[in-house]
């Protein structure tokens, strides 16, 4: 599997399974297949592998391959769910596609489905190194089926349509929130130790601004300076930081505080000149910094 030759690695894995079908070595094949199909960008293959390996009556959930399959089949899931996510995004902005009844349902039971496997993975292995990780990716999880609750609420044929969906939304917000605010004390305990590799920095920082995100869904604004304030102060460098005091001001806006939104513009202002032409050259930036400058300066005007 190290040399990227995933179909040789499958039949090798496949012999030990014909002729060691019940030792221990059996499992670990198997979970090492379904590791493989995932390679080839085969999910529905690795997923089926992994979910036989959770059925067998023989292995306890303590077991290593348990584990990695019960985690592996959550993450698959999820990337499910997250695919859906996007697709229905898109057919919205351009089918005027309605997230309605069956469409909702099916839509939000694949992230039910991944929620629930990453739940029970939390619940049954809480010294888990991977559990920041799960958090994070639980965090994610809750946020963007909001998204689907948000559409929902605007498509509601009814009243009561739209006040259900509008309680779903705010119930998966909070619980993205929980999660992200966990993720970020996890990460934070890593990172002091050490032990944070680039990938956990990377969704470190994610964590301090998205949560500033759903707060901001949520309405709770002074919530959301302080955290968006956290993060700018964690990251004074990162272009993220400039779309953080851009939803601080606001936040100011909605609490009736337009001096202090106008403050916050320029400070991003200041920030920007500061900030060297190659920060915006990292894969985390959309905005090129002279893109920056121009909204920076819409956004001044239009708060004047």
């Amino acid at each position: 599997m190290s040399l990227g030759r995933f179909q040789e690695a499958i039949r090798s894995f496949e012999t030990v399974l014909a002729d060691h079908a019940t030792d221990v070595s059996a499992v670990q094949a198997e979970y090492l297949i379904g590791l493989s199909h995932l390679e080839l960008n085969e999910p529905a293959v690795a997923e089926k592998k992994w979910r036989e390996i959770l059925q067998n009556s023989k292995l306890k959930p303590d077991a290593l391959e348990w584990q990695a399959s019960l985690l592996g089949v959550a993450r698959i899931r999820f990337r499910d769910a997250e695919a859906g996510h996007d697709a229905i995004d898109r057919a919205r902005r351009t089918e005027q596609l309605k997230l309605q009844g069956e469409k909702l349902k099916e839509a939000d039971r694949k992230y039910e489905s991944a929620i629930g496997d990453f739940d029970q993975y939390l619940s049954r292995y809480p010294a888990s190194q991977d559990n920041p990780w799960v958090m994070y990716d639980l965090a994610v999880a809750y946020q963007h089926s909001a998204d689907l609750f948000d559409w929902a609420r605007l498509d509601a044929p009814n009243e009561n349509a739209k006040l259900e969906a509008s309680e779903s939304l705010v119930r998966r917000l909070a619980e993205s929130h929980r999660y992200y605010r966990e993720s970020i004390r996890e990460f934070e305990s890593l990172r002091e130790k050490g032990r944070l590799d680039k990938l956990g920095q990377s969704f470190l920082k994610n964590g301090y601004f998205f949560s500033g995100d759903v707060l901001v869904r949520l309405e709770r604004y002074q919530d959301a300076i302080d955290a968006y304030t956290v993060a700018a102060n964690r990251y004074p460098k990162e272009p993220e930081t400039l779309g953080a005091y851009v939803e601080v001001a606001t936040c100011y806006e909605h609490l009736k505080k337009p001096d202090e939104a106008r403050s916050m513009i320029e400070q991003a202002k200041v920030i920007l000149r500061d900030m060297p032409p190659e920060v915006f050259n990292s894969p985390s930036s959309q905005i090129s910094k002279v893109e920056w400058e121009k909204r920076l300066n819409w956004v001044s005007g239009s708060k004047q």
